[in-house]
């Protein structure tokens, strides 16, 4: 009996020294990040979330240009590794392409996640993209700035916000119907749609209406997309007017180079002048409003949302993705411009 026993605790000796030297199976590009969960609470509503993993993502000349927070139980952030501020975020969803990657992550700008191969970069659908260096839109660290002014309140990282909301936003749809870059089509399905139910019931009819969108998304590609999948602002504004026309109405669509909450709903392009080799399509319909955080002290690009004296100094643009997801927010430094529907 005595050996029994002794053979028992030897053979627990062995098998916990084992598990101390055996490798763990990990994901080769998590690291351990400068931002914390107090650092992310100046953006997005973090009380009952915790950070399980941090990724670090590259430009394709292997520079790494932003880190991936995921949240638990739900919830992620991607921060601008120059500013420190966040480029996109959402408190209900994950990226599950970056997180459960093994390969190196590219990151092509806002929503452009791609892994790379032996014939080129691959986006989480399959589909082949070139993608350039990606140049983040700040050119100071914001992160060391509000600490360096830590003593000023006015500039300190301690911020509240509050969340503004087209009318009527609960009636925006939200497709996920993209299966090779016909993202132009899916957003302006979705803006079309929002103005059928709040604003004039036959822009779209009953024979194109579905749960998924897919039948006015179809319908909508030889407008936006063409034969070759892939839209710019001209192709949107001028497909959603022949939409409009071939439905008997007046086109009304018009772009601007920045979104503004006040003009309502709109389809936006995200990526900026070729600084991205990948562009998205998302479809916007409020804002996040900041109190105390101010970048635009420091850049030169203007924002009518960026106001001192106690009135908001930043914001960021609430988006659906074009993937199923609401509630993504993505830095409005990163739109290239905005269609609206009058």
């Amino acid at each position: 009996m005595k050996f029994k026993f002794r053979f028992l605790s030897t053979l627990m000796c062995f098998l916990m020294t084992v598990s101390f030297i055996l490798p763990k199976a990990v994901n080769a590009n998590e690291v351990n990040s400068p931002f914390d969960k107090e650092y992310t609470s100046n953006f997005m509503d973090v009380k009952d979330k915790n950070i399980v993993r941090s990724v670090e993502l590259y430009s394709n000349t292997n520079i790494s240009v932003a880190t991936y927070l995921e949240f638990s139980p739900t919830g992620y952030m991607i921060i601008d590794n120059i500013s420190g501020l966040p480029i996109e975020f959402s408190e209900d969803k994950i990226v599950s392409f970056i997180s459960t990657a093994v390969e190196r992550v590219y990151y092509g700008g806002p929503l452009e996640y791609y892994i790379k191969d032996s014939t080129g970069y691959n986006d989480e659908f399959g589909n082949k993209c070139d993608i350039q260096t990606f140049k983040s839109k700040y050119t100071i660290n914001l992160k060391e700035y509000f600490s360096n002014n830590a003593a000023n309140k006015s500039h300190g990282l301690s911020s509240i916000y509050s969340d503004l909301y087209i009318p009527g936003y609960s009636l925006m749809p939200n497709y996920r119907y993209n299966p090779n870059g016909i993202c132009g089509s899916t957003a302006a399905a979705m803006l079309i749609m929002y103005h059928d139910k709040y604003t004039n019931d036959y822009y779209v009819p009953s024979y194109l209406e579905s749960s998924n969108g897919i039948s006015l998304i179809e319908y909508l590609v030889p407008f936006i997309d063409g034969v070759v999948p892939g839209s710019t602002i001209s192709d949107a504004v001028n497909g959603i007017n022949g939409y409009l026309n071939d439905q008997a109405f007046i086109g009304t669509a018009y772009w601007n180079s920045e979104y503004s909450l006040t003009k309502g709903a709109a389809t936006i392009l995200l990526s900026k002048e070729s600084q991205f080799g990948g562009v998205h399509w998302v479809t916007a319909y409020g804002i996040r409003q900041y109190y105390n955080i101010n970048p635009a002290m420091i850049i030169s690009k203007s924002d009518t949302y960026t106001q001192v004296n106690n009135v908001p100094t930043y914001s960021t643009v609430i988006v659906i993705d074009g993937w199923g997801s609401k509630g993504v927010f993505i830095d409005r430094q990163y739109i290239l411009g905005a269609v609206y529907m009058k």
